[in-house]
């Protein structure tokens, strides 16, 4: 009987390791497309979220037509990529990516709120850093914001800069 429960523990905990491969593996295929007006209505929603303002630099609620108005300039902005993200058919996520006149690419990501501490930010920024353009990326972090701190630290970037309330990194 206890040899049973040995071989049954054992088991259970090879199939929970090769569900979460499978789950890594899995997020590690998101879909990344060109935004369009069309998701100007999730991107609104996401980035009025209470928690995404508290880690945004304009912690601001923004009105529609003012976000409208913003998104319509961005996407003919030549200097500005924005992209939504895709795990299947959920929309897990998007991220700015701005061209600086030093020729490094600042780096804005937003998780789907409903989706947090799913390793969304990770999955995403990895897809940047894969498809970079540019040698230097670049992000600017609020102190407060740990979480990507953390992120952006494990990914390879150095803090840089020390600002007044936030800090720059570089991945090189």
């Amino acid at each position: 009987m206890f040899l049973f429960i040995i071989i049954a523990t054992y088991i259970s905990s090879v199939i929970l390791v090769i569900m979460l491969i499978i789950y890594l593996i899995k997020i590690y295929e998101l879909k990344i497309i060109p935004v369009t007006m069309e998701h100007a209505d999730d991107i609104y929603a996401w980035r009025n979220d209470a928690e995404t303002r508290i880690f945004s630099f304009n912690q601001n609620i923004i009105a529609k037509e003012q976000h409208l108005d913003w998104l319509e300039k961005t996407l003919l902005d030549s200097t500005r990529e924005l992209y939504m993200v895709f795990d299947d058919e959920l929309k897990v996520g998007y991220f700015r990516l701005d061209l600086n006149k030093d020729n490094t690419k600042t780096i804005s990501i937003v998780v789907n709120p409903i989706y947090p501490h799913r390793g969304y930010g990770r999955a995403i920024l990895k897809q940047i850093i894969k498809k970079r353009k540019v040698s230097i990326l670049r992000a600017e972090i609020l102190d407060t914001n740990m979480v990507s701190k953390k992120l952006f630290e494990n990914a390879g970037f150095e803090k840089n800069e020390i600002k007044d309330g936030y800090s720059v990194y570089y991945y090189k």
